[in-house]
């Protein structure tokens, strides 16, 4: 029997020996995640099976032919260069493929516009990742020094970094404001005195579209720095309400006023009374506060419960002969 023969045996032997390894290994940890998952609501093992199940048979045979050819046959450089260059494509390819799934898997449960963008922004920023780190290495398995090619490289990636610093900036604040969740898609929302309901949340910038109809966009490095007032958790919004009546209201009439305002927001289902007092006697008129919490989060349905209040009141002091009281001045003259 000749070397030859020797080595192509061992090379047959170790193709079939890792091959059916790495395949019975493949399923033990298959299997076992499996079952960890299905005790588990962690969705770190249900990426670990999404991995794991991205890569076939084929991908462990060619391994398991490398590993095999290495170690029995003897190889020149250039060729083992080239198939562990191949190994490492392949798997920068099935990992950039299986990426998407990955982030899906991990932030399913939302389902808005803006997560959905910064995660489409983390998979295209995951893949680079991937497609840099497996072009470095097959670079340098290829004899190419890496340490040489950075250093030449630093430079222009310093002036980039310096030219991009304001978007990188903003890039930051997204990542802050999808994990910190200061305020979403859909939410009423005030910064720096500008106030509408939160449109879209980019890369770069915030759009929050106003009462009065027009666009606002922000930076978000000023979204992340700013004092912002949420009122998407709002349950309760306070109306305070100031009613003046004619002095010459007669004083049976005018303890009624309280009565009146407290039956009003009462008998409303989705108000809650703080207080209805005489506030005081002004210049012209006697004035009273209502005060009371209108049970709606928007701002739409509270403008509209606090007519109903007000239109409620109208209503009865106009039944009970109460007038409103308007700005006027009486001018006494002495003989």
């Amino acid at each position: 029997m000749t070397l030859q023969d020797t080595n192509f045996q061992l090379f047959f032997l170790l193709f079939l020996v890792l091959t059916v390894f790495f395949f019975l290994l493949h399923r033990y940890f298959l299997k076992t995640l499996k079952n960890i998952s299905s005790k588990s609501k962690n969705k770190i093992d249900d990426v670990l099976i999404l991995l794991l199940s991205s890569f076939s048979i084929y991908f462990y045979m060619f391994l398991s032919f490398v590993i095999a050819a290495m170690y029995s046959i003897d190889l020149s450089q250039n060729i083992q260069a080239i198939l562990l260059s191949i190994v490492v494509f392949w798997l920068a390819y099935r990992l950039s493929t299986v990426v998407n799934e990955c982030m899906k898997t991990l932030f399913c449960e939302n389902e808005k516009s803006s997560i959905k963008q910064l995660i489409t922004f983390f998979v295209s920023f995951a893949k680079i990742i991937i497609w840099i780190i497996a072009l470095l290495i097959i670079l340098s398995l290829n004899g190419v020094k890496i340490t040489t090619l950075l250093a030449s490289l630093g430079i222009g990636g310093l002036a980039v970094a310096f030219a991009s610093q304001k978007i990188l900036s903003d890039l930051f604040s997204a990542f802050v404001i999808f994990f910190d969740k200061p305020f979403g898609v859909g939410d009423y929302i005030v910064v720096d005195q500008k106030d509408g309901v939160v449109e879209h949340i980019g890369i770069k910038t915030t759009r929050i579209r106003s009462l009065s109809g027009e666009l606002i966009i922000i930076p978000n490095e000023e979204m992340t720095s700013a004092i912002i007032q949420n009122y998407k958790s709002v349950s309760e919004r306070r109306s305070v309400i100031n009613i003046g009546v004619l002095y010459e209201t007669q004083k049976e009439k005018l303890k009624k006023v309280t009565d009146i305002m407290s039956s009003t927001v009462l008998k409303n289902s989705k108000c809650r009374l703080d207080r209805a007092t005489l506030k005081e006697f002004a210049s012209s008129s006697v004035n009273y506060e209502l005060v009371f919490f209108a049970k709606v989060s928007s701002y739409k349905e509270f403008l509209v419960t606090n007519e109903e209040v007000l239109f409620d009141i109208f209503d009865q002091f106009s039944s009970e002969g109460i007038e409103f009281a308007y700005p006027t001045q009486t001018l006494y003259l002495k003989k």
